[in-house]
């Protein structure tokens, strides 16, 4: 049986785990926007504590105590486009199909939702032979 998907907020001392992982998985053309050579550790640590403050949020996936994903809502930092908040999923590699990415959309919508500053959610999707749940829109 499949092990319960748990979501909290990242911490610092996530930020190794969470690098890795993304890194591994930027490894395979088509999975995330960005490449793997740019990725830092840094940029992960700025985020999380960036995020940390309450202007967005910044979720971990675990099974069994194991990172599994994760997803973040960063505001943007121009006045102009102050109410858009970008989203960034990440399922790691064999822990993809299961419904996980599902749960931390619904999650990230959520707070979204109840966030005063966050009117719209904005992603980057990089298409290509992964399949991944079709969005019509990402407003509010």
């Amino acid at each position: 049986m499949d092990a319960m998907l748990t979501l909290r907020e990242a911490t610092v001392a996530d930020a190794g785990a969470l690098y890795e992982a993304e890194r591994v998985t930027a490894q395979t053309t088509g999975r995330l926007v960005s490449e793997s050579d740019e990725l830092s550790l840094a940029s992960f640590l700025d985020r999380i504590n960036e995020l940390s403050d309450g202007s967005g949020k910044y979720l971990v996936a675990e099974k069994n105590g194991i990172v599994i994903g994760l997803g973040s809502l960063c505001p943007m930092p121009l006045r102009n486009v102050a109410h858009l908040v970008r989203l960034d999923i990440c399922v790691h590699p064999g822990h993809t199909r299961r419904g996980s990415g599902r749960v931390i959309l619904s999650t990230s919508f959520t707070w979204a939702r109840r966030h005063p500053g966050a009117r719209t959610v904005g992603f980057q999707a990089r298409l290509g032979k992964y399949p991944c749940t079709p969005l019509t829109s990402a407003s509010r």
